[in-house]
């Protein structure tokens, strides 16, 4: 297997799993059960065929060979991006299940984010990456902290991918809301967009310019609202965007 044509079988594996879920979730006749278990299979199936390709790739990276160094880290690169699709699409699949039920508890807000970056941060070990994180205090609310990490981990991905190498998280107390702020310094969003890049999933159809597939969003506002929380994007004025997550302390009960 040369390397050509591991790099193609990662893009077509990448259009094939986009195509299905957009066609699955997009398909009006289809029974819930039908299409959750149609996710469910394709999730653990493609995920199945990432870890071979990954394989081949490991094998492939051990040659030294300075000009296959470029082609090696575009198929890593994109491996990772098919994965984290996957992932946050069978978790949509799963909380969009009318039987769904959130673990709801007193979550330590700062230490979950925290935690949460340094997770994420591990998939990221270039040196160009900065994270920041400021709160003021120890926050405590009322939410499910499974679902809470997932929402925070793709706004950091999200920034992280795209925004520019630097990412500011903050949280500030409100009264009765916590206000999360992800402040990226990437090309930023135009207003046209702002809304309709969390609407994806839900319309079914391309949003002009928007970058990636736009599962991880999705799945940000479906959480958010489980939460009973908004999320919204504001212009950065030193350039890029700021994803804007609103939760109330109670919002989980």
């Amino acid at each position: 297997m040369t390397l050509i044509s591991i790099g193609t079988g990662v893009f077509l594996l990448g259009v094939y799993a986009v195509k299905t879920f957009e066609r699955v979730i997009r398909e009006e006749g289809q029974m819930a059960e039908e299409r959750r278990a149609i996710i469910s299979l394709l999730n653990h199936d493609l995920k199945n065929y990432l870890t071979l390709i990954s394989g081949y790739h490991g094998l492939y990276n051990q040659q030294d060979d300075p000009r296959l160094a470029r082609a090696h880290a575009k198929i890593e690169e994109n491996i990772k991006k098919i994965d984290e699709t996957l992932t946050a699409a069978g978790l949509y699949s799963k909380i969009r299940d009318p039987s769904f039920e959130m673990k709801v508890e007193m979550v330590d807000l700062t230490r979950l984010m925290r935690d949460t970056i340094e997770k994420t941060l591990e998939d990221f070990p270039s040196n160009d990456q900065s994270v920041s994180f400021e709160a003021d205090d120890t926050f405590r609310l009322r939410g499910d902290s499974f679902l809470l990490a997932a929402c925070f981990e793709n706004l950091i991905r999200n920034a992280m991918t795209y925004g520019g190498g630097r990412l500011d998280i903050s949280i500030k107390d409100e009264g009765e809301t916590y206000r999360i702020e992800f402040r990226d310094y990437g090309d930023g969003i135009p207003d046209g967009m702002k809304e309709r890049i969390f609407e994806r999933l839900e319309s079914g159809k391309k949003v002009e310019g928007m970058k990636g597939t736009g599962v991880g969003l999705a799945l940000v506002k479906k959480i958010v609202k489980m939460h009973d929380g908004d999320v919204w994007v504001e212009d950065n004025p030193e350039g890029g965007a700021i994803f804007v997550v609103r939760l109330k302390k109670d919002g989980g009960s």
